[in-house]
């Protein structure tokens, strides 16, 4: 029978430094990813804020028409988007549409979540 003798040998440093590790693929695609979830943040709350807040902001009622103020250009007379063939504030408008077309995205997310729960539990209980 031999006997086995430890290992006195100091472990050796890694061959992996910090600079190598930071240019491996898995670490460059990983910051990559977090770039691109906070351009993507960025991006939706540039639409997405003004939107929810266009009933607190100060702009006029997007439906009132105002003849005498027909086809302005962007930027004239606290018309940020200019005005319509009917003297509508374009922003107002364009905003209030955005709360309608948000409002639909919302409830169209939620109600085909809710039917995929209750189709997916349905299958589950029935072995399906």
């Amino acid at each position: 029978m031999t006997a086995t003798v430890p290992d006195t040998r100091e472990p050796r440093p890694s061959a992996v430094t910090p600079r190598l590790a930071a240019a491996a693929p898995a670490h460059r695609q990983a910051r990559a990813s977090r770039v691109k979830i906070w351009i993507g943040a960025v991006c939706t709350a540039l639409v997405v804020l003004p939107v929810l807040f266009a009933r607190v902001l100060p702009l006029p009622d997007p439906n009132a028409a105002e003849l005498s103020a027909r086809r302005l250009p962007p930027l004239t007379d606290g018309h940020l988007l200019g005005t319509d063939q009917l003297g509508r504030d374009l922003l107002a408008r364009v905003l209030s549409g955005g709360q309608v077309s948000l409002t639909v995205g919302v409830l169209a997310v939620c109600v085909s979540g809710l039917i995929g729960l209750v189709l997916g539990s349905l299958a589950g209980f029935g072995g399906g």
